[in-house]
């Protein structure tokens, strides 16, 4: 059957379920289904007056009443116009020469380059990327930009229906093959600008795929910066491992989700946003350290030197702490001072013989560590506010006295690596016979010499939205009864921090190894192939 012919008989049946028939049947879309696997249409019962006009029309009734519907191919290409074109041309010059004269910003225009692009062979791609440097990374941002409209592309839908699941979505306009995806993967894999940002989502369509891509990533910077920092300190990084696979097993589905989704809201969406924006904008800072300073390299460049050519090398990349602006407080800059100082430590102290000067050394490399693990927090933590502001309050999923209790709980492997721990976020946390205590002074970029436990009380108390100002580096005030509180976050946070940043191999593991792994590799195909139309 021809498209004409197929929209044809589609409109019809739609038409007929809108005027009130009840039926059976199946629509597939791009895939060939055998005649023996598609259901069989239900007969369908006389009407009572006025409750199904369907059966009672003709089909030159209906196409009287339709007279004037446009075929959704036919809207798509009066929308795409010339991308149409380019797209089929599947030339990377063509298409890089189309894709450079729109305006990304615009919604119209983003589409249609995403259109054009994805004309591009699989074997081109690695090409066009390498040529297109500039061109590639403005276009990655952009994606980022229009995450929204994105996403929708590849959103899923779990409707019950008896005893039957079926996964509802779109068909999209723009589709890659696996082999696309792969081609991208690779050729993004090469420049640091385009793991993460924009690249991260074209080369990982499928949310559950991308999610444990951003956990696999954060894995890979706490093993590569505890080679430089001590593999005794759990890193950031170490943390944001475990909290990724959190947000993946809240995409995957659980009630908090099912309930904020029924209340109109759109977790999954905000939960996605969140996890691959924090490992764009947190992520390349660590890459960077790893990449000067691994396996020993470039010990004579000083931490100002470093930083400088960090923000040189990352400008235009819409990373909120490069150039100060979205870093006022210079959380980044000095937390990478510290971890730079514990590198210093970790270096000299295979040398040091007096067990004494050895223990005082590891020390101060623990209380360092807490100091950048939790400056890095705080940035993290403001970048991340408006997500759980506009995305995550519907039903208080993100409050855990409310109905999304279970949806903010960390989760840690047991001490013999078997999961689970659960750290409950709105109660207190206890304190571990591990914890790091802070009392060792600091001098911050700026030259200001302090104790970093005065330093720590300061900043968590004089956070937004601490209205009583409690004190919240007191381990006794760390629950967090609000979770998009930024201030009560933080003290939980921070606690969490201290109390198992020294918890030892457990915090080390993979966590797919002891929670599971929920995604397909290479999942291009998160929209249905076979949509089933059931009378209700």
């Amino acid at each position: 059957m021809g498209r004409t012919a197929m929209w044809r008989v589609l409109r019809k049946h739609f038409l007929r379920r809108a005027l009130g028939c009840a039926g059976f049947t199946a629509i597939v879309v791009g895939v060939a289904v055998p005649a023996a696997a598609q259901p069989p249409i239900a007969p369908v019962s006389p009407a009572q007056p006025g409750s199904c006009l369907g059966p009672w029309l003709g089909d030159s009734q209906l196409d009287e009443i339709l007279t004037g519907f446009t075929p959704p191919w036919k809207l798509v290409a009066q929308r795409l116009g010339q991308a149409v074109a380019i797209k089929d041309s599947h030339d990377p010059v063509t298409i890089a020469q189309y894709m450079a004269g729109l305006n990304l910003k615009s919604r119209g225009d983003f589409e249609r380059a995403l259109y054009a692009y994805s004309g591009l062979n699989a074997q081109d791609i690695g090409g066009f990327v390498a040529a297109n440097a500039a061109l590639v990374r403005s276009f990655s941002l952009a994606v980022q930009a229009h995450q929204d409209w994105y996403e929708s592309l590849t959103a899923r839908l779990l409707v019950g229906i008896g005893s039957n699941i079926t996964v509802l979505g779109p068909v999209p306009e723009v589709q890659f093959s696996q082999d696309q995806l792969a081609a991208m993967r690779t050729a993004f894999a090469a420049d640091d600008g385009l793991i993460t940002n924009g690249g991260l989502l074209l080369a990982y369509p499928d949310r559950e795929e991308r999610n444990e891509t951003v956990t696999r990533q954060y894995r890979d910077l706490s093993d590569t910066m505890r080679a430089i920092t001590g593999a005794d300190n759990a890193l950031w990084s170490t943390y944001a491992v475990w909290a990724s696979d959190e947000i993946g097993r809240n995409l995957f589905g659980n009630i908090d989700i099912v309930l904020a989704e029924a209340a109109g809201g759109n977790p999954r969406y905000w939960l996605s946003v969140g996890n691959s924006q924090l490992v764009s904008d947190i992520g390349p800072a660590f890459r960077s350290f790893v990449q000067t300073f691994g396996q020993g390299r470039n010990r004579g460049t000083s931490f100002a030197q470093f930083w400088a050519a960090f923000q040189q090398s990352h400008r235009g990349r819409n990373i909120s702490y490069v150039d100060g602006s979205g870093d006022p407080s210079l959380y980044m800059e000095n937390a990478f001072k510290a971890y730079y100082e514990v590198m210093q430590l970790n270096d000299a102290e295979p040398g040091i013989a007096d067990p004494v000067q050895r223990a005082a050394s590891s020390t101060r490399r623990a209380q360092l560590t807490l100091l950048a693990n939790t400056l890095v927090g705080l940035q993290e933590q403001s970048i991340v506010q408006p997500v759980l502001d506009n995305g995550l309050c519907v039903l208080s999923v993100v409050n855990p006295a409310g109905a999304g209790g279970v949806g903010v709980d960390y989760d840690l492997p047991q001490a013999d690596g078997s999961g689970d721990l659960k750290l409950h976020t709105d109660q207190t946390l206890p304190n571990t016979p591990f914890r790091v205590e802070l009392s060792l002074p600091f001098t911050t970029v700026g030259g200001q010499t302090v104790p970093m436990n005065q330093v720590m009380q300061e900043l968590l108390d004089g956070l937004r939205n601490n209205y009583f100002h409690i004190d919240r580096y007191n381990p006794a005030n760390n629950a967090a009864l609000d979770w998009q509180n930024y201030s009560q976050r933080m003290g939980f946070i921070f606690s969490m921090f201290a109390d198992y940043q020294r918890y030892g191999a457990p915090i080390f593991l993979d966590p797919r190894q002891v929670f599971g792994t929920r995604s397909t590799p290479l999942d291009n195909t998160p929209e249905i192939a076979v949509l089933t139309i059931l009378s209700l």
